[in-house]
């Protein structure tokens, strides 16, 4: 087994955005664009299907909460089960998506500049 390149190992690091953002922030920081798609892709099917046991588990019952944790961690495919409890939790999760994908677009290119 080979270890991976220094360029893979990157690709990880943006996959809590969309995958859009994720795409132009790993080909700014020399990552592979098509391994941080996919791992955008895992990250939100595995938080939109996990999510639902969370909420249940430590009594999550607020949707602006709810909406918040789907959007940021989950993506779109999270603002889709966002939407299935109520519109006021997809509002949250469009608001939450936007804002992580905006500061991922400026801080982690500048974060790999800097160190």
């Amino acid at each position: 087994m080979t270890k991976p390149a220094a360029k893979d190992a990157t690709a990880p690091v943006s996959s809590e955005t969309t995958t859009a953002v994720a795409v132009l922030v790993s080909e700014e920081t020399g990552a592979v664009a098509s391994l941080a798609a996919g791992f955008v892709m895992i990250t939100g099917v595995f938080g939109a299907v996990i999510a639902p046991l969370v909420f249940k588990r430590f009594n999550i019952t607020n949707d602006e909460e709810k909406g918040l944790a789907l959007g940021l961690s989950a993506h779109a495919i999270g603002t889709v089960k966002a939407f299935e409890i109520s519109s006021k939790c997809g509002a949250y999760s469009i608001l939450a998506m936007i804002v992580n994908g905006i500061f991922t677009a400026f801080l982690l290119p500048l974060c790999f500049w800097l160190f």
